[in-house]
């Protein structure tokens, strides 16, 4: 049966650090907005039409890209700096001293830490995004030339690898202690971890190989050795995983005009494929859909399609530095460090390129604040008299929400949609 008159859902019963939003709207609408950064807990919707309905609701993947920041590694000398750029404005708003040439960087899935390697002091430095100012005083002793650094997708542990004695540090958040120091290959460089955050891949640049973590025991659970080609021995340097934690890219270098980016399968940590380049080694980055790879190269950079392995794109970048590239969070544009001391943003829909910055790169790491999660319950919920009594809420949701970040509603059938959402300030 129908309603005969609209359902009402009790109002939460907020902790008092939590705040409650509630209201009603017509059919397709997005009643409410976020007006800061915070967590959802819970969200409750019901329908007051005549009769069931199917109705979504879910906060929307519209990005608030004010809040969005690029940090660039400065691989400058004794006194290292990173510099912060606004990606809405395109503007260096803090230069950051930091330690003994930095070259890696990674940012927290908060957003509230950036992790830096210092690769001549053997040093890691935290810096507080809301102040950006250097908080782990003096900075964390880790391995010798700590190169790439990478988080785990719950904020728990930052794993590094230390390129010049062959091990991992892995670093607990929450202490900033080093929790575990592994024995990996020759000069480990890159680092992905999957989305899942169980494992780590580790590119160990000089011997022909990859290490598998698993990061709930931080063992060394598998070594894989990349295939040879042309003669020559492939150096596995750069890294990238696409948004599924499906396949691992793998830039391994090469000679005589033939340069290799390998595929893994992580489900089996087999080679699938591979793509061929005409140009010399670089570094990786996958776009935030999962459709593109870019490659920087050097002298210009090379976008792959990941369904087809075609090279859609050869962006000169016109200076002859291989940069890191780093996408944006709506991923309209891709950040490269470049030759000259400079950041080009790259538009990834027309190829074209502007220097954003002058910053004393030296071919250094560039990171970029965390996207805002996407909720993923938008799927159709059947809403009726039958299914839902009074309401259907969604109860301790893992969501961080920025602001303006919309919730957005929608119904097939005409009639007035009751909402109430439960935020954790942050």
């Amino acid at each position: 049966m129908g309603f005969d008159s609209p359902v009402i859902f009790p109002l939460f019963s907020p902790s008092a650090a939590n705040q409650v939003y509630s209201g009603s709207c017509n059919t397709k609408a997005r009643p409410f907005t976020m007006p800061g950064r915070g967590k959802l807990r819970r969200l409750a919707i019901s329908n007051g039409a005549a009769g069931p309905a199917h109705v979504q609701a879910g906060f929307s993947s519209v990005i608030n890209m004010a809040n969005a920041f690029i940090y660039t590694a400065n691989n400058n000398g004794p006194v290292g700096t990173v510099t912060v750029i606004n990606v809405q404005t395109k503007a260096v708003i803090a230069t950051i001293n930091v330690g003994n040439n930095p070259v890696g960087l990674a940012v927290t899935p908060d957003g509230k830490f950036v992790y830096v390697t210092n690769s001549a002091g053997d040093s890691v430095s935290v810096i507080a995004t809301v102040t950006n100012t250097v908080i782990a005083t003096p900075a964390l002793a880790v391995g010798a030339g700590p190169d790439a650094v990478a988080i785990t997708p719950d904020g728990i542990s930052a794993y590094v690898t230390n390129y010049s004695n062959g091990t991992v540090s892995v670093i607990t958040v929450a202490t900033n202690v080093v929790a575990a120091t592994l024995a990996v290959g020759a000069h480990p460089d890159a680092i992905v971890i999957t989305p899942d955050g169980l494992f780590a891949y580790i590119g160990n640049s000089t011997d022909n190989s990859i290490s598998v973590i698993a990061t709930a025991t931080n063992t060394v659970i598998a070594t894989v050795i990349l295939p040879t080609f042309s003669a020559s021995r492939p150096a596995p340097g750069a890294l990238a995983i696409t948004p599924d934690g499906a396949y691992v890219y793998i830039e391994a270098g090469g000679s005589a005009g033939v340069y290799k980016i390998y595929i893994l399968a992580t489900a089996t940590n087999t080679f699938i494929g591979s793509i061929t380049s005409t140009v010399g080694a670089g570094a990786l980055a996958i776009s935030p859909d999962g459709k593109y790879l870019w490659h920087t190269t050097g002298l210009r950079l090379e976008v792959y399609s990941i369904a087809t392995g075609l090279l859609l794109a050869t962006p000169v970048m016109g200076l002859n530095t291989a940069g890191i590239p780093c996408f944006t969070p709506d991923g309209a544009f891709v950040y490269v460090t470049n030759g000259g001391s400079t950041v080009i943003a790259w538009n990834t829909a027309t190829y074209l390129g502007v220097a954003v910055a002058a910053t004393n790169v030296q071919n250094g790491f560039i990171a970029s604040t965390p996207i805002p999660a996407v909720l993923s319950m938008g799927v159709n919920l059947s809403l009726n008299s039958e299914m839902i009594a009074n309401s259907t809420v969604f109860n301790e949701v893992p969501l961080n929400l920025i602001a303006g970040t919309p919730l957005a509603i929608a119904s097939d059938v005409p009639g007035i949609i009751h909402w109430s959402v439960e935020i954790e300030n942050t």
